[in-house]
């Protein structure tokens, strides 16, 4: 089928990580989903089947979003597999800062496969 189906030039990428978060922000709501939902993210193997094809050829800023993405166990495996097929890519990830422990463990871990200067926390 080739690239023929393709519509868009897709150059920023937006992904919920999960929609896990333990927080209760007055501007979220995330806490008030009942917590099964989780149980339904997108695996990786399908994550990284997208970053395989041609689809994100052009794209090189990935924004990880949603709920409290640093606390699961698969954001620094995310991080891999962008940083696998995207070396240069840009990395965005917003955070609560009501766990600063795990926030900076997480991003010296991330650190190990992407330049500091790629990666952005807030």
């Amino acid at each position: 089928m080739g690239n023929n189906f393709i519509m868009y030039d897709i150059q920023d990428l937006n992904f919920m990580v999960s929609l896990y978060c333990p927080g209760k922000c007055v501007n979220c709501n995330i806490w008030q989903y009942d917590k099964s939902i989780t149980n339904n993210e997108l695996e990786l193997n399908i994550f990284e089947n997208i970053f395989k094809s041609d689809i994100l050829n052009n794209c090189n800023y990935f924004d990880l979003t949603a709920g409290e993405s640093q606390l699961r166990d698969k954001y620094i495996d995310i991080i891999k597999i962008i940083t696998k097929y995207k070396p240069n890519s840009f990395i965005h990830t917003n955070i609560s800062g009501w766990y600063p422990k795990i926030h900076y463990q997480k991003t010296k871990e991330a650190l190990k496969y992407i330049k500091k200067e790629n990666f952005r926390i807030d």
